[in-house]
């Protein structure tokens, strides 16, 4: 793996150098006219120094990267939970318990399938449950109209009576005051 990293990182180096170094001429030029050569150079070195050792790193990263993905996943990582290639047992999970991706697939499927038998037996009893509780709140729903309905229609009745009574209430006090009018001419 390091001699691979190592091969591919001075292929880029290559490629990189020469972009990088075409367009800091074309910068240092246009400063250098603009500025003066010692205060130009000693920018243009910082720049370049961090310019090409961010590009680089991010190429040679890239690739390293491309070229790991291609690798055939074969294996399953029970520590992280990750498959990965066979380079990557001899690595990074040199210590962790690795098994056959195979076998791991096999088991995840095996614990899904029991999942799914499980919650197939059940759907009987949880689709009775669901048509029970609609039964109730349709029925709930029925009462409730019905306890509405009455209780208007009860309220009606009350306030009918009570503009009775008040009318009658209002006519005694009416034919009281009348009469003692009278009664006082």
């Amino acid at each position: 793996m390091e001699e691979v990293m190592e091969e591919v990182m001075e292929e880029v180096m290559e490629e990189v150098m020469e972009e990088v170094m075409k367009e800091v001429m074309e910068m240092v030029m246009e400063e250098v006219m603009e500025e003066g050569m010692e205060e130009v150079m000693e920018e243009v070195m910082e720049e370049l120094t961090e310019e090409v050792m961010e590009e680089v790193m991010v190429e040679v990263m890239e690739e390293v990267v491309e070229e790991v993905v291609e690798e055939v996943m074969e294996f399953y990582c029970e520590s992280c939970e990750t498959a990965m290639c066979l380079e990557c047992t001899e690595g990074e999970h040199r210590e962790h318990v690795t098994v056959p991706l195979p076998d791991v697939l096999e088991q995840h499927k095996m614990a899904l399938k029991s999942q799914l038998d499980t919650v197939r037996n059940r759907l009987p009893q949880l689709t009775a449950a669901i048509d029970l509780v609609n039964d109730i709140w349709k029925q709930l729903s029925e009462r409730k109209a019905e306890a509405v309905g009455e209780i208007s229609s009860t309220f009606e009745d009350l306030e009918k009576a009570l503009h009775q009574r008040k009318s009658a209430l209002i006519t005694e006090v009416d034919n009281i005051c009348s009469s003692k009018q009278k009664v006082s001419t």
